[in-house]
């Protein structure tokens, strides 16, 4: 492109100083040194040199007997504007016979070690871990790292995995990808079902975890968004009854929401609740599986806790588990190892900021993740630092930037990471203050349907726990609890009517715009 570039400057000086030798008006003289110097300052666009539009690409990389299986998802992802590229080859030759670096890698097959020569193998990378912690391995699986083209230890792009071993496996998960891509949008849609589990560390700050939790969703998180939580600690109402719990956030995650996600201790097969009466309450696949047996599919889930998604040990991991469920999530996210609290907290805390920043890209999966990913290693907070940086037994004092640098590298993303998450665009709106009163009016996106109205009033407190904990009680101040996070009704408005109105209730109003095409939302705090 440079040696054409400077070809054609050369022709148009020769051709110029021509017209120049025949023409000798002044201005007509001027006008051509100017065009001469923009061509030398590149400032001028030739018309052979206009930028045409290049597809990001969607590589999968896969084995013979997926490739048919595959065909529906690859449609789906050229309308929506890949280029999409499905790929027997290894790995490495897959991404380096491309013209262009993929936007999104997606691998196709499972991996297990002693399993090379089955049919649906495909490999991960193993990288050396800062073994910080005596459980820890000396390697972990890092399917991230074939994102990473520059070997910085931060990859450029999202790799996800779906781990199949037969063609009914990966049909099932076509499936749920494309039911979750196509379904009709709802105001569940923006819901945050959250499951925190018992620190289990010093009791002290055991008994601040909760509410630090929900002061750093009240900090951190979309105005727009509903949490619903539930919590692994007995000494508040978001507790509710421990034996239920697993039952309860099930039936949650799969009403539906932007995402699901646990935050806690976990191990390959389950996600640690909280101790109870002497008695050890974990989530597990058996206890969701009934409930995801049948049904749409649930939203992406994270899981920010250790081991839950090593995908390369013998047995399923609960990440694998949940995605192999009818109605499970369409894709699961878990580390492959142990996983570290002060990053898993920056990593929590960038994700909860994601949906409420403007940015096209994050409407899928991978990338949303990734871009959350590489905010954490770099965030800084000296203080959480202090408090979680040796807060678990350690083999040694630990080096908080080699836990960074590990951190981005253990996590695996296990579903496409092309994946269309339900972002909301903002709706337009004014709203004006009165005497103790608020007019608003929203301008109506194209082929707009509906207009909910609602508002979560100011003032509102959460029930008074009563120990011993109770069945009856303990599940009807769960269920109060969360009714603080709730958007009340106000109005619901169709497209030929007038959107606008008065509220006369402080609080957080907002407005809610369903289109066939998306989520149009904006949310204001009226004080």
């Amino acid at each position: 492109m440079l040696k054409n570039n400077v070809e054609m400057k050369k022709n148009f000086r020769r051709s110029y100083f021509v017209i120049l030798k025949k023409r000798k008006s002044f201005p007509f003289f001027l006008s051509i040194l100017f065009f001469l110097l923009l061509c030398e300052l590149n400032l001028y666009v030739y018309p052979a040199q206009a930028k045409t539009d290049v597809k990001p690409v969607w590589l999968v990389v896969t084995k013979p007997m997926f490739t048919d299986t595959l065909k529906q998802l690859a449609e789906k992802r050229q309308k929506d504007g890949f280029e999409t590229v499905i790929s027997t080859k290894s790995v490495s030759e897959a991404i380096d016979s491309l013209p262009q670096k993929p936007a999104h890698i997606l691998l196709v097959g499972d991996c297990q070690s002693g399993m090379e020569k089955e049919p649906w193998y495909i490999p991960t990378r193993m990288y050396q871990s800062y073994r910080w912690h005596a459980t820890q391995g000396k390697e972990f699986a890092s399917d991230v790292l074939w994102g990473d083209f520059n070997s910085d230890m931060v990859p450029e792009v999202p790799v996800g995995r779906l781990p199949v071993r037969t063609k009914e496996q990966l049909q099932l998960l076509v499936t749920k990808i494309l039911a979750f891509e196509n379904r009709n949008l709802s105001l569940d849609d923006l819901r945050l079902p959250i499951y925190t589990g018992s620190a289990d560390f010093q009791p002290i700050i055991d008994s601040m975890t909760t509410q630090f939790l929900l002061e750093t969703i009240n900090t951190n998180a979309a105005k727009w968004l509903r949490p619903w939580i539930i919590a692994g600690n007995q000494s508040h109402p978001l507790c509710g009854w421990p034996e239920d719990q697993a039952v309860t956030f099930t039936k949650q995650l799969k009403i539906g929401g932007l995402m699901g996600v646990f935050m806690g201790h976990g191990s390959i097969s389950s996600f640690f609740g909280m101790d109870f009466n002497g008695k050890d309450f974990s989530y597990t696949a058996d206890q969701a599986a009934d409930i995801l047996a049948e049904g749409k599919p649930a939203p992406p889930t994270v899981i920010v806790a250790c081991n839950c998604g090593n995908f390369t040990a013998s047995r399923n991991c609960l990440a694998e588990s949940l995605l192999f469920m009818p109605a499970g999530p369409v894709a699961t996210i878990g580390a492959t190892t142990v996983s570290h609290p002060m990053t898993n907290y920056f990593a929590g805390i960038c994700l909860l900021r994601k949906p409420g920043q403007a940015n096209p890209s994050n409407r899928r999966l991978g990338t949303l993740w990734l871009e959350a990913q590489k905010e954490a290693i770099k965030s800084r907070d000296i203080i959480i630092e202090a408090l979680l940086l040796n807060i678990e037994s350690s083999i040694e004092k630990v080096d908080a930037k080699k836990v960074r640098r590990d951190h981005i590298l253990l996590y695996a993303l296990l579903g496409d990471p092309a994946t269309l998450l339900c972002m909301p665009e903002p709706l337009e709106c004014r709203i004006e203050s009165g005497d103790n009163n608020w007019r608003w009016q929203a301008e109506k996106p194209k082929g707009a349907l509906k207009l909910y109205v609602e508002i979560r009033p100011d003032g509102q407190s959460m029930p008074q726990i009563q120990l011993p904990l109770e069945k009856d009680s303990a599940q009807k101040n769960l269920e109060l609890a969360n009714d603080t996070f709730a958007f009340n009704s106000v109005a619901e408005l169709s497209a030929d009517q007038d959107w606008k109105g008065i509220i006369n209730t402080k609080g957080v109003l907002r407005l809610t715009a369903l289109t066939p095409d998306g989520i149009f939302v904006t949310a204001r705090k009226l004080e």
